[in-house]
């Protein structure tokens, strides 16, 4: 039934940490908070680490050869994907709270975020139902252009802060 594999144990691991750590964040944050914000955000990051298809690896021959193997298959592209999609709509807002820089500043009205939301189901929607090469990379390459923008908003607020605020924002540029 299960097997050892390095990569679904990593993948476990990778999992428990988001989860603990999302846990430790919902707790010592206030409502409204950056912590409540990437606690949310490594809650989903958990679910889309535990669908991304590396347990398959623990999974012996004889499994992916059940009958229901298939509909297990399809119900971990389904949550990851909207997992991936949710990413896209909560991290640029949660990029507003932590860095609060020129560039991130925007994501932080209600009208965008809404707008973030939209087009984050009908990208799900649009990777459900169109071919699997069209849909999963317009998500990837959305998420590309979302993780290089957090990249280049943190190195901003790295660039511009000064004492502790510097230091903060020194180490979310480097993660």
């Amino acid at each position: 039934m299960f097997q050892f594999h390095p990569f679904g144990v990593v993948a476990l691991i990778a999992t428990a940490l988001c989860w603990a750590l999302a846990v430790v964040l919902y707790r010592v944050g206030v409502p409204g908070s950056a912590a409540r914000k990437l606690s949310l955000l490594l809650g989903i990051e958990g679910v889309t680490l535990i669908s991304s298809g590396y347990i398959d690896f623990m999974l012996t021959p004889a499994m992916h050869a059940h009958p229901l193997y298939q509909r297990w298959f399809d119900a971990q592209f389904i949550v990851h994907t909207l997992g991936d999609c949710s990413m896209l709509a909560l991290y640029p807002p949660f990029l507003a709270a932590a860095l609060g820089t020129r560039l991130t500043r925007p994501f932080a009205d209600t009208r965008v975020r809404i707008v973030l939301a939209i087009g984050a189901a009908l990208l799900f929607v649009a990777t459900l139902t169109t071919s699997m090469k069209f849909g999963a990379s317009l998500l990837y390459v959305a998420l590309a252009l979302v993780f290089w923008f957090a990249f280049a908003a943190s190195v901003q607020a790295w660039y511009l802060a000064e004492g502790a605020v510097r230091t903060r924002a020194r180490w979310f540029a480097i993660a």
